[in-house]
């Protein structure tokens, strides 16, 4: 499922950028965000359009691609035996930064990047599990935090 586009989606501090002149504002993320500026927002966080180079490059430049992200493990643990529920559940929370990040991402409140989940797959691999490795669910967002 592909996800609309919101500004409520874009996380605070992320700068936008206004410049109509960039030759790279189609494919960017900070101008595909400004043009969802409530117009209630007045103010905050920008890329000045000193930022664009001579030669039409811009080291602000993030590209807008959607990304499929996922989010909940409940799949990966329904075929885990029992003695090895708890090992493969600590080692997710170690991966993703303790208790409070893996229950946030097990229930959709953030979502598991390309990168995260080829990860968790092949850490129940590793374990010996080959089989029904999916999450719970799926978006096709955009990630504001990697470039």
């Amino acid at each position: 499922m592909e996800k609309d586009f919101d500004f409520d989606d874009v996380p605070a501090g992320y700068q936008v950028c206004f410049n109509p002149q960039c030759p790279l504002k189609e494919k960017c993320l900070r101008w595909k965000a400004a043009q969802k500026v409530p117009v209630a927002k007045k103010w905050g966080p920008a890329v000045y359009p000193t930022a664009l180079e001579a030669d039409g490059s811009c080291s602000f430049f993030h590209l807008a691609e959607p990304m499929r992200m996922a989010y909940g493990f409940s799949k990966f643990f329904y075929h885990v035996l029992g003695r090895h529920t708890q090992i493969l559940r600590q080692g997710l929370m170690r991966y993703l930064g303790g208790k409070t990040h893996y229950y946030r991402f097990n229930r959709g409140e953030r979502l598991l990047t390309p990168e995260q989940q080829a990860w968790i797959i092949d850490y129940f691999r590793s374990a010996g599990y080959h089989k029904d490795l999916e999450f719970d669910g799926y978006v096709t967002t955009y990630d504001f935090l990697h470039r």
